[in-house]
């Protein structure tokens, strides 16, 4: 489907509501459409600049960048991995399960310390929640 038949599609079904006032509405409304891959940081970076006004946030994972058209949320979801730049800023002992033949016993190892780079050209717009 393209764009143009997306928009159309989406056009047929409010002018249905609209014509029909009493109509119920969809038992559980979609209220986000999500956009799971864009491939590149330029196409992330492109897809943000035509979003024009969004939420951005984070959490370990993903990157999420969401505009609100009155209560229906367009959101493009990526992997961090795939548009941040990961930096190891340190290491940290932490206890781990080790499988022994009959018990498991605990050993320290290293863990990395992750921060993330999200340059703000491909962000340099909307609201940041971390």
């Amino acid at each position: 489907m393209t764009n143009k038949e997306y928009a159309n599609a989406l056009r047929e079904i409010a002018d249905f509501y609209e014509a029909n006032p009493g109509f119920p509405q969809p038992t559980h409304p979609l209220k986000i459409f999500g956009i799971y891959s864009t491939r590149t940081k330029e196409e992330f970076q492109n897809v943000a600049k035509q979003l024009k006004i969004f939420r951005k946030d984070f959490d370990d994972k993903f990157i999420r960048i969401t505009r609100d058209f009155s209560g229906i949320k367009l959101s493009v979801i990526e992997y961090k991995e795939n548009i941040c730049t990961k930096r190891v800023v340190g290491t940290r002992l932490v206890k781990k399960e080790k499988p022994m033949p009959i018990k498991f016993e605990k050993e320290m190892v290293a863990e990395e310390i992750v921060e993330w780079d999200c340059h703000s050209s491909l962000l340099n717009q909307g609201e940041q929640n971390e």
